[in-house]
């Protein structure tokens, strides 16, 4: 199966700014989105789409591809699916893919077993994306932004989901969000 993995790191966030660079126990955001992503089982490339330069020496650190994103793709209100469609255009053509996980630094509990889990799901059971959600009311659900496999478009009428805890759902958006996650990943200890 040739899944690519694409991380989306724009340069600009309002309520937390540099979010996707700032460090937890010495790595930043971005670099937890690589580490999970090297080691799934079933990713075959990594490709980081940002405007930023510091997240360019770090794709170059891990020996990524990375694809400097077009500015009307770097505004509060530019779309996800519109990032997707830019990096799906600038794949070379003749690439055979079964298809793109969508990895956003702010997930930073999201683990390697979360993102198999999707892809596993997505790769027998015939849905055209599968995303991880959280559980915010009894029986109802919600995607989280962790992690969604997919062909082409990240949310689908055909979709399947994987469960993740409140915990491992955080998504980092603001400072006490940040403070959230950094308790949770020192008191873990999950990486080292």
């Amino acid at each position: 199966m040739e899944i690519i993995a694409i991380i989306p790191a724009r340069k600009g966030s309002r309520r937390l700014p540099h979010k996707n660079i700032r460090a937890i126990k010495g790595k930043t955001l971005v670099e937890y989105a690589i580490i999970e992503a090297k080691k799934s089982k079933y990713i075959k490339d990594i490709i980081i789409t940002t405007d930023d330069k510091v997240v360019i020496r770090i794709a170059q650190k891990y020996g990524l591809k990375y694809r400097e994103r077009p500015k009307y793709l770097c505004e509060d209100k530019s779309m996800m699916q519109d990032v997707i469609d830019d990096i799906i255009q600038w794949i070379p053509s003749d690439k055979k893919l079964d298809g793109f996980v969508l990895l956003q630094p702010t997930s930073p509990l999201r683990t390697a077993n979360h993102i198999d889990k999707c892809i596993e799901l997505f790769k027998s059971c015939g849905f055209n994306s599968v995303v991880s959600v959280k559980e915010i009311a009894p029986y109802v659900y919600y995607p989280n932004g962790a992690v969604c496999v997919f062909h082409d478009k990240i949310y689908t009428e055909n979709m399947g989901f994987i469960l993740m805890t409140q915990e491992e759902s955080i998504d980092i958006d603001t400072k006490i969000d940040f403070n959230y996650a950094e308790d949770i990943i020192k008191k873990n200890e999950r990486i080292s």
